[in-house]
């Protein structure tokens, strides 16, 4: 549990996130590339890098500088998305179950992120269904 809480607290950064996000859309940046899409001092973006380091999720490159996610960092900001989508909807999950869902769609739920929730898509199915049903009963008597 301790392992997993010191991976929670590295995560628990808006920043290092972000240091996350824009390695994981670039693949290589430098230090001072890091320090200038967060906004932030070089030194603070060192502290954000070398937490980030500590849990193994980003490597420097020793030839030419560059930081990298590692393996371990892919898969994280592979789960990112999901913990986002849970975070994000909590309050709707707190009150809907999701016990009819099966495993696999668990497993993909940070692919709703993409997507806005519509609350009224029953009411809109319910009306589509009507308009068939006299469509039909025109059509077919």
């Amino acid at each position: 549990m301790e392992s997993l809480a010191e991976l929670l607290f590295v995560l628990a950064s808006t920043d290092r996130l972000q240091v996350l996000s824009c390695l994981r859309e670039e693949k290589e940046y430098r230090l001072s590339d890091i320090a200038q899409r967060l906004g932030s001092s070089m030194q603070e973006a060192s502290k954000h890098v070398a937490r980030l380091r500590e849990q193994n999720f980003v490597e420097k490159n020793p030839s030419n500088g560059y930081y990298a996610l590692t393996t371990l960092g892919k898969l994280v900001t592979k789960l990112l998305p999901s913990i986002e989508f849970l975070s994000e909807n909590k309050e709707y999950l707190l009150t809907h179950s999701i016990s009819s869902l099966p495993e696999e769609f668990i497993e993909r739920i940070g692919e709703l992120q993409e997507h806005q929730y519509n609350a009224k898509v029953g009411l809109v199915l319910s009306f589509t269904h009507q308009v068939i049903r006299e469509a039909a009963m025109i059509l077919f008597g």
